[in-house]
């Protein structure tokens, strides 16, 4: 009898233990599972939240781009309507930019804390301090841009300086007429200081471009690379892919940093520098400037 009682006591540990290791063995894949879900959701959000910030950053550029360069052209004042106008939508496509900044470090602290199994979102930022240092980082970056207000260059003291701006040209005048009317005899329209410095550092939202190719990039979204990733112990960051695309396309790469590096260079030298009035006399004093020994000076002389 005692001995049946043991097998009996021992059958039922057994029996409890099994279902107890089953149960708990269903609840984790269940869990993991859950998270696999998710997490796929959240790379799937994070790809749009990409593309809308990207779209945000040129579109902020752009209408900066084009107010400025009305202006040079003397098709209204910088204190008309319309250059506020343009500010203010301006300041909208930034303020929009900032806000999706926003949530596209919420959605990647999601998956860090998916991925390290942490529910408190307080917690993933105090062991991922340093995405707080770069979401304020990126706020204060990306909020640089011209404020709707007027801020004109104001006279010169003297009335005959070649820097007065002119009068702004009738609308009834089409635009080859405003064109040919800014010539270096002419007045010189000019930007204020401020909306020059301002315009040049929105340039600094580009980084978004990197951010963009990274994430929609075949090697950071297969999980195979994933996989030879953690096996080699390598990070899928802008270095590598752009290293990856280096060693694809070389010539269309460096072609293309080129033309941008060109293009952006010579349109801050000519948002600043009055004795240049064509945007065509920009390029090639970058031209000759970063790209040969050529000389500013003998371009002026």
């Amino acid at each position: 009898m005692a001995r049946l009682a043991i097998e009996s006591c021992f059958h039922s540990i057994s029996v409890s233990t099994q279902s107890g290791f089953n149960d708990f063995s269903k609840t984790s894949s269940e869990a993991l599972s859950g998270r696999k879900h998710q997490r796929a959701s959240l790379v799937r959000v994070r790809l749009i939240v990409s593309k809308v910030l990207l779209v945000l950053c040129l579109g902020g550029i752009l209408v900066t781009i084009v107010n400025d360069q009305l202006i040079l052209l003397s098709v209204y004042d910088v204190c008309s309507s319309a250059a506020l106008g343009l500010k203010t939508l301006t300041s909208l496509l930034t303020a929009l930019l900032l806000v999706f900044i926003w949530i596209f470090t919420y959605i990647q602290m999601k998956l860090f804390m998916n991925l390290r199994s942490i529910d408190d979102i307080k917690t993933a930022f105090h062991i991922n301090r340093h995405r707080l240092v770069l979401l304020i980082l990126e706020t204060v970056v990306c909020a640089i841009h011209p404020l709707p207000v007027c801020m004109d260059y104001g006279e010169p003291p003297d009335a005959v300086s070649p820097f007065n701006r002119p009068e702004p040209l009738s609308l009834s005048q089409n635009l080859t007429d405003r064109i040919e009317a800014v010539t270096p005899t002419s007045p010189v329209p000019a930007l204020s200081t401020a909306d020059a410095l301002l315009s040049i550092l929105m340039f600094l939202r580009l980084y978004h471009i990197g951010r963009f190719l990274v994430l929609h990039s075949r090697l950071f979204r297969t999980m195979l690379s994933y996989s030879l990733g953690a096996l080699a112990h390598t990070k899928y960051n802008f270095v590598f892919i752009f290293k990856s695309y280096m060693a694809q396309y070389k010539g269309y790469l460096l072609a293309t940093i080129a033309l941008t590096f060109t293009s952006i260079a010579a349109w801050c030298i000519y948002i600043c520098d009055r004795d240049i009035t064509r945007y065509q006399d920009a390029v090639w004093v970058v031209g000759i400037t970063f790209f040969t020994v050529g000389k500013l000076r003998q371009f002026r002389d």
